[in-house]
């Protein structure tokens, strides 16, 4: 019977923590040498904007939820059409009745994975995320996207992007 205040989670914290701290040195030193063996099968792009919904003049920006939704809705739509993916399912929802906030949210289905919208438009909030799992780079979707948006929507700022690799495996 283990006596210590702490119990068997200290060994617990001890052991991961020694494991985690070999497995980082090991992969430390494999890429130092270039011998890192570590893969993965797909990446997770993420990218939030914001605008600033308080101002009056917009420059003529329609940012109303049936304007924008069908915009940002067909520029991802533009932007998988120019892969070799196919769209398997896509649904565009315009949110704002009952209890729901205004917003739209949109979703594609795809042979390698998705491509998703959610926007509070009221709050000046939009959020993309597309996820290939396949051959397929989701950054130059992502990046046309964003360059379409900022075309048609010149105050849209986006505050957040970033490429997740997934399927890690050795």
């Amino acid at each position: 019977m283990n006596n210590h205040k702490y119990g068997k989670n200290l060994s617990y914290f001890i052991w991961n923590t020694t494991k985690e701290m070999f497995v980082t040195l090991h992969n430390f030193i494999l890429n130092l040498f270039g011998q890192n063996t570590k893969k993965h099968h797909g990446n997770h792009v993420f990218a939030d904007f914001v605008w600033d919904v308080t101002k009056d003049n917009l420059d003529g920006e329609d940012f109303s939820d049936h304007v924008f939704g069908d915009f940002v809705f067909e520029t991802m739509k533009k932007a998988i059409q120019q892969t070799k993916m196919t769209i398997v399912h896509s649904k565009l929802c315009i949110l704002g009745e009952g209890d729901s906030p205004a917003g739209f949210t949109s979703f594609f289905s795809l042979d390698e994975s998705h491509y998703s919208s959610h926007s509070y438009t009221g709050r000046g909030l939009l959020a993309l995320d597309v996820f290939t799992c396949g051959n397929t780079n989701p950054v130059p979707i992502m990046e046309y996207t964003i360059k379409e948006l900022k075309n048609k929507y010149p105050s849209l700022k986006c505050t957040y992007f970033q490429n997740h690799h997934r399927f890690h495996y050795y």
